[in-house]
């Protein structure tokens, strides 16, 4: 029987569909013991070579310390939608299989859902991290309004020592004042809607009458505990765990 391991990130809503996905396929192809690492931003450990007897990992990286491990491991290995550094050629990651959410397509669909509604002012909430990801959604989304000849406005990201949410909101709360308004807001992901969200409720502005907000990954837990509930755009998670 197959031994693999698993590492989510199952902070996550994305990760949590993406193991959905491999248990899926494991029902229909297995059986597999599956070893699932769970973790939060920074990642889980993988099981120790001395003891475990794997075939194979299939691993979301949150950070060089995880990639190098995942090299160390020499066994084969799929990556889940890593961040774009691991990407580069020169990188030994970037020559292993990988399933990919495509953030340029979610860039797009954002835009075209806000311009099939009444006429807003648009605007982009970058990911305080700034990753790759966010980078190509941004653009996406910028490229098409564009195209369809309206402008987007840009959250200016606070300096890196001031982007904890607690420094941050009064900061996004006094921009998005300054919005023109109606407004039509696409947060880089769900958990940064959702401080879109609150930002919005501390400084008054009434969603969805002067400002829609969308994020990205359809995460029930943080979309259905948002006030109001938050509009978000599921990418195919599940899919991507079983193709992994």
């Amino acid at each position: 029987m197959p031994q693999i391991a698993v590492l989510v990130q199952s902070a996550y809503g994305v990760s949590r569909a993406m193991l959905q996905g491999v248990i899926g396929y494991v029902r229909v192809y297995g059986p597999w013991s599956l070893t699932v690492i769970e973790g939060g931003r920074g990642g889980g450990q993988i099981p120790d070579r001395s003891r475990w007897k794997g075939d194979g990992i299939i691993a979301r990286v949150p950070n060089p310390a995880t990639a190098g491990a995942l090299l160390a491991a020499r066994l084969p290995t799929v990556l889940f939608n890593p961040p774009g550094p691991f990407l580069e050629p020169s990188h030994p990651l970037s020559r292993l299989s990988r399933t990919q959410l495509d953030s340029e397509a979610i860039g797009r669909l954002a835009a075209e859902y806000f311009l099939g509604r009444s006429p807003r002012h648009y605007a982009f909430v970058d990911h305080p991290r700034e990753e790759h990801w966010t980078h190509l959604r941004r653009e996406a989304f910028r490229g098409r309004l564009a195209a369809a000849g309206h402008r987007c406005h840009l959250y200016p990201l606070p300096p890196g020592d001031q982007r904890d949410w607690i420094r941050e909101r009064p900061r996004l709360c006094a921009w998005l004042r300054r919005l023109p308004k109606p407004a039509a807001l696409f947060a880089a992901n769900d958990t940064r809607g959702r401080e879109v969200l609150d930002a919005c409720l501390v400084a008054g502005i009434a969603v969805p009458y002067e400002a829609l907000v969308l994020g990205v990954d359809n995460d029930e837990l943080i979309c259905e505990t948002c006030i109001p509930p938050l509009s978000s755009i599921e990418a195919d998670t599940v899919r991507a765990g079983f193709e992994a």
